[in-house]
């Protein structure tokens, strides 16, 4: 097989949102790639190691007009130490890591192995990579006609394990795990799911012990035409190296604990965190609408508590990446929601960092680069760092073009430089400030305790310029500012008293 690589050590990262007031100054950034001549970049994981980024999805190359595989490291102000590009010339085919989020793995010496599809041969490949991205071994395997859609691999003493769901003529799906050895040679491919009924594949873990979880749901025929005729079941199972399943729960229909297995976080005392997706059918709009929820579940599969994260007022809310946080023992949960507001809507990168206890620290979706273009963002894959950055990775799409998209994340929740942070409770010291209509056309009224009768308010455009500066002598205040999104500070001499995102109207 004959693949080209081309590397790029220097590429420009264009930072969109950089605030510079020192008062408010955070470590969090938000950029996108810009690839020149190449039109089209999507990112699906990330893995966090020693200071540097890793990241791998797909791009579109102009030259010879074929999607291939995109690979690049970044250290931790963004900075691109090396940026690969693979594509299939033999063959011809597009080759994609069946977007989004298919994980890839690194090894203890640096070394990476990542599956990915050939979208035309149908094939599943297997790709080995040195430390700096370039490809040692390349494996293909063929499936008699049917779709191998990877999503997941993991490494245990001198074997991969490639995880994911394959596509049957009838068109519904199973399970597979394909083992190969260090160089990508097949060992065996096993198959797990029944016939007349469809199975997604959710997460897995590898438990290091020579054995792995797997989560996944099991579907009725026909639940994807209308989910109120239908039912799906939550199954969770652990196989050991010779894909023996040695563990096994399959939940009830419509299990009241969770709807089915997406991804899963196994807590040291046996415990599950599965986050899953329930779907309600909505005959008015004669679409399906869906609500994200997160279950922790004991060693005995009780339920200890749920969450939704999401209403069924829309169909596009969905968690692609989870990650668990040792250090302050919570998990990171990342994806997309659709946010509406007076002025415009749009699906924007979703964050979330939850307590062990099912409390929602902070809940990030003002992640929106452009106003109101483009309007698809979704954020596929995340890790965090020792100190609690957390880094995640996905693509926004603007006008039918794609634009690879990374963010850092500070432990509580900021994104950009001013801190916008959710995660800091009242506790009764620091009044709750209201700052009303919002959205406002240009008159606002700020609910200002008396004791701060010697604050500032300070408002900000996107960028970090200061736009406005008063002294709060009075409870109203008027913007003369033009229509768009701002940040509003209001301080004293001592004290950051409020902030907060306001949105002007015209």
């Amino acid at each position: 097989m004959r693949f080209i690589v081309k590397r790029y050590y220097y590429f420009i990262l264009i930072c969109l949102t950089a605030f510079a007031k020192s008062a408010v100054s955070q470590s969090g950034w938000n950029k996108f790639i810009d690839v020149p001549h190449l039109e089209n970049i999507n990112l699906d994981d990330l893995i966090y190691e020693n200071d540097t980024i890793y990241i791998r999805g797909n791009i579109y190359i102009d030259s010879i007009q074929k999607w291939g595989l995109y690979f690049a490291a970044i250290d931790t102000t963004g900075q691109v130490l090396w940026y690969n590009q693979i594509a299939d010339t033999a063959t011809n085919s597009h080759i994609v890591d069946t977007s989004p989020s298919c994980d890839f793995y690194r090894s203890e010496n640096g070394t990476f192995a990542a599956p990915f599809h050939f979208f035309e041969t149908q094939k599943l490949g297997f790709l080995l990579l040195d430390s700096a991205g370039e490809p040692t071994h390349w494996n293909q395997f063929s499936y008699d006609g049917l779709h191998a859609y990877p999503q997941s691999v993991e490494k245990y003493e001198n074997s991969y394990y490639i995880f994911g769901r394959i596509q049957r003529l009838s068109s519904y799906s199973d399970l597979f795990v394909l083992k190969t050895d260090l160089y990508g040679n097949l060992i065996w491919v096993k198959y797990f799911g029944l016939y007349l009924n469809e199975e997604n594949f959710g997460d897995v873990i590898n438990n290091l012990d020579g054995s792995f979880t797997i989560s996944s749901t099991i579907y009725s025929q026909g639940y994807y035409n209308r989910p109120d005729k239908g039912w799906r079941r939550p199954w969770i199972f652990t196989i050991d190296t010779s894909a023996v399943v040695i563990d096994e729960w399959i939940g009830e229909e419509n299990d009241i604990r969770t709807h089915g297995g997406g991804q899963l976080i196994k807590h040291s005392d046996g415990s599950l965190s599965i986050v899953s997706t329930e779907y309600q059918y909505d005959d008015y709009w004669n679409l399906t609408n869906n609500a994200v929820t997160v279950s922790h579940l004991d060693s005995d599969m009780n339920l200890i508590w749920k969450k939704y994260l999401s209403n069924f007022d829309y169909p596009y809310d969905h968690i692609w990446d989870a990650h668990y946080d040792p250090v302050n023992e919570s998990f990171i949960l990342a994806g997309r929601k659709l946010e509406i507001n007076a002025s415009s809507s749009a699906v924007e990168g979703w964050l979330l960092k939850m307590s062990m206890e099912g409390e929602i620290l902070w809940n990030r979706t003002d992640t929106n680069l452009y106003n109101p273009i483009p309007v698809w963002h979704r954020l596929v894959g995340v890790d965090v760092s020792p100190s609690g950055s957390i880094y995640a990775c996905g693509d926004m799409d603007g006008n039918s073009q794609l634009y690879g998209w990374i963010i850092k994340v500070t432990a509580d929740g900021c994104i950009d430089t001013l801190c916008l942070t959710t995660s800091i409770p009242h506790d009764g010291s620091k009044p709750e400030i209201k700052v009303f209509p919002n959205p406002t056309s240009g008159f606002i009224h700020i609910n200002l305790p008396n004791e701060f009768n010697d604050a500032v308010f300070l408002l900000y455009d996107l960028y970090g310029q200061l736009i406005k500066s008063s002294v709060l002598e009075s409870d109203d205040l008027y913007l003369d500012v033009a229509p768009g999104v701002y940040y509003y500070l209001i301080k004293n001499e001592l004290n950051e008293i409020s902030n907060g995102k306001l949105v002007v109207l015209e």
